[in-house]
């Protein structure tokens, strides 16, 4: 039941407020005309009823690009552990593939550093390229398998593409994709020569691992995102996002196997701390932003 409070109860707090003000005529004690002069009350004394915040809409875009590099020396790359009776199918050099967890080019540069757009945007024109991204937004990507290898090692996926799961080998292998939240599990066979194409499932806040249970030395990582802002570095470690939403304040993250989501790092030429790998950036339209990073070797071992 609804507790009604007493008129003389509401104007003596009117009284309070210690404003100089002309009272309204005499009102009756009924419920709606009390709540009216409450909500008078509160809007006199300074309470604001809460607004939502809109995000405003670009103003053009931009191209982010960047290298990263690592300064020191780089971990060894040990031999794989590859056993089993598969051994002659899948290496059949005699030589063991070197771990990934650290891959680093000639020039220092690092490979396989994940970069993503971790701001939530609309999928609308205003927000994604149509020039640029339209074309690739349901295409199918390929994730393939030779040697007892994953091919791609940090495979990138829009939610709305498809993966195609492939098996180059001669030998089966056994895809096990487990992620944390968002996307879709699968533990499949694939068997030689075979595939399997899937739609990757929901957005993934962060990357994932793929293994086969099959051959337990192989290892990639899979991050499905709803939008086409995300890069991983090539050999050299260079990257390119390009035509990203300029004129917005926008939060990208950057991840590494064997560090996670990068923090200590100098940008440019200055120390920085990137928060759990989050970076702000707010791009200029038709202006491109370079990020050169450095990345220290003692985070990497």
């Amino acid at each position: 039941m609804k507790v009604v409070p007493s008129l003389f109860m509401v104007l003596a707090l009117a009284g309070l407020c210690g404003c100089k003000r002309t009272l309204a005529p005499p009102l009756n004690a009924e419920p709606e005309n009390v709540d009216i002069l409450l909500t008078s009350l509160e809007s006199d004394s300074g309470e604001t009823a809460a607004t939502e915040t809109v995000q405003k809409d670009p103003t053009g875009f931009a191209d982010l690009t960047g290298v990263f590099k690592i300064a020191g020396a780089a971990p060894p790359r040990a031999p794989l552990p590859v056993s089993g009776s598969d051994v002659p199918l899948c290496i059949p050099s005699g030589k063991a593939p070197l771990d990934e967890a650290v891959v680093v080019g000639p020039s220092d540069g690092l490979a396989n550093v994940l970069i993503y757009l971790n701001t939530d945007i609309p999928d609308d024109p205003k927000w994604i390229h149509q020039d640029t991204y339209a074309a690739s937004r349901d295409a199918t990507l390929e994730f393939d398998q030779r040697n007892c290898m994953f091919l791609t090692h940090v495979f990138a996926i829009r939610t709305s593409q498809t993966m195609k799961i492939m098996n180059s080998d001669t030998v089966a292998h056994n895809t096990n994709i487990s992620p944390r939240k968002g996307a879709s599990p699968f533990n499949e066979t694939i068997p030689v020569g075979g595939y399997v194409a899937r739609k990757p499932g929901g957005e993934s806040p962060d990357p994932f691992p793929v293994t086969c249970s099959i051959h337990p030395w192989m290892k990639a990582y899979m991050i499905t995102r709803g939008n086409p802002y995300f890069a991983v570095t090539a050999e050299d470690g260079s990257f390119a996002i390009p035509k990203v939403p300029a004129g917005v304040k926008l939060e990208f993250r950057a991840w590494q196997e064997k560090a996670g989501f990068l923090q200590e790092l100098t940008v440019n030429g200055q120390a920085e701390k990137w928060s759990k790998g989050r970076k702000e950036i707010t791009l200029t339209p038709d202006t491109p932003l370079k990020l050169d990073v450095v990345v220290n070797a003692s985070l990497l071992q």
